[in-house]
């Protein structure tokens, strides 16, 4: 028996109060029977999906296919990403040797619908392409115990968690507003440069939108800086750090995008960053700064938990960071548990200085998706805050995450260098 799979991943960032979870409907290609399936995507080497069906003997199943992911080009020059199904597992009963073969699935040049096939698409990316009946982004209002009674058990992990995110939903948020705590964001971002400049503006837009749903979804006041285009300069850096006023109990993020580069005496593991709109001007004292001294600035403030974001070379300055191969970025598939966010950032103080990578290393970013480090710390924050995981949320796990991540997206690239996040980080409990 040959299935189909079809599915539409959200090429794209979504907030984390937006929700992402997935129904896709899909036709057999011999036996014309018709499967439903829900697919849960955390990263590219940790997805799944349930998928419900009648066998030819018309017996109810449900089977879950694990699946990783891998970007490459083809040898005419496209690009692609595909995901491979490992082995199914029955979550209902079957019968003796009954099995279900999972699918691969392709997406070329970026393309939003991927193909499919039964078998590994070969050198050139040929592969069969079967009928699609059905696909539809879910509410949390769309799952109801009955229908995910369809794929899962009740003791299941993910149908606890799911029934968690509903009730939440159901019961709406009545806390008060949080007047005591503040979130600013600072994003320092060289949107208007030729090279790496669509790669920024996306990881600004995409920063703007996760840090102010946190602050709405935990009812304290938000307070962005979002410095690009020709406000990105020195001056306006340091103006807006001058100014920033801070509380005792406020929360304090800075990131910046855009290029860096190491000086031949500089002591810093950590980058010094270009603050320049055009590789014709060349670097000084002048339109340069220290990312850890800006780390150092922020912390001065007295702010309760301060996080310095540098996604950028930590090499020789004018090392291209481009790439255009298409792999699939996309942040956990469930809305942003409460309980989890105020952990992360209303329970914890601290500080943290994180690199995109180490001394002698690139940062690489792509138009389409943003900075392998940026897309791989927000992929990791939102899993961290997902009701999905049923780990507790630690700011430990999202630096971790965040280096696997990056590691992984630079390893899996075309023509691409290892790239390696460097992290100080003490965090720690109230």
């Amino acid at each position: 028996m040959k299935k189909l799979l079809f599915i539409f991943f959200l090429l794209s960032f979504v907030c984390v109060n937006a929700q992402s979870i997935y129904e896709i409907k899909f036709t057999g290609n011999k036996d014309a029977k018709k499967y439903t399936c829900l697919l849960i995507y955390y990263n590219e080497n940790d997805a799944y999906m349930r998928i419900n069906y009648y066998n030819a003997a018309n017996n109810y199943r449900v089977v879950e296919v694990r699946y990783t992911g891998k970007s490459g080009k083809y040898p005419d020059g496209r690009p692609y990403f595909s995901l491979t199904g490992g082995a199914a597992t029955f979550i209902t009963d079957k019968t003796a040797g009954e099995t279900y073969n999972p699918d691969y699935f392709v997406w070329i040049n970026n393309e939003s619908l991927p193909y499919t096939t039964d078998a590994v698409p070969d050198v050139n990316g040929n592969r069969t392409v079967y009928q699609v009946t059905s696909y539809v982004k879910l509410d949390i209002k769309d799952l109801t115990k009955t229908y995910l009674h369809s794929f899962y058990n009740e003791w299941d992990a993910d149908y606890i968690a799911f029934s968690k995110m509903t009730s939440d939903y159901a019961i709406k948020d009545t806390r008060t507003k949080n007047a005591a705590t503040t979130l600013h964001l600072i994003v320092l971002a060289n949107t208007a440069i030729f090279d790496i400049g669509p790669g920024c503006a996306v990881d600004l837009t995409h920063l703007d939108n996760e840090f102010s749903a946190i602050a709405s979804t935990l009812n304290i006041s938000y307070d962005p800086h979002l410095l690009s285009g020709n406000y990105f300069t020195k001056e306006n850096l340091q103006t807006t750090l001058n100014d920033l006023v801070v509380g005792s109990n406020d929360i304090v993020i800075f990131v910046y995008r855009g290029h860096g580069f190491r000086w031949s005496n500089q002591t810093s593991s950590y980058p010094s960053l270009a603050l320049t709109r055009s590789h014709s001007i060349p670097v000084s004292n002048d339109n340069t700064i220290l990312l850890e001294s800006i780390y150092s600035s922020i912390i001065a403030k007295g702010g309760r938990l301060n996080v310095v974001l540098g996604d950028c070379c930590n090499s020789d300055i004018g090392i291209p960071q481009m790439t255009r191969d298409n792999y699939l970025y996309q942040q956990s598939n469930a809305s942003a548990e409460y309980d989890k966010l105020n952990s992360l950032f209303l329970e914890r103080q601290g500080n943290l200085l994180f690199a995109a990578s180490k001394e002698g290393e690139v940062s690489w970013t792509n138009a389409t998706y943003g900075g392998f480090f940026t897309s791989s710390f927000l992929q990791a924050l939102d899993e961290e805050i997902s009701y999905l995981r049923t780990s507790e949320s630690s700011w430990v796990n999202i630096v971790n995450n965040t280096q696997t991540y990056s590691l992984y997206k630079s390893s899996n690239c075309t023509n691409c260098t290892f790239q390696h996040p460097i992290a100080y980080n003490k965090i720690t409990k109230r």
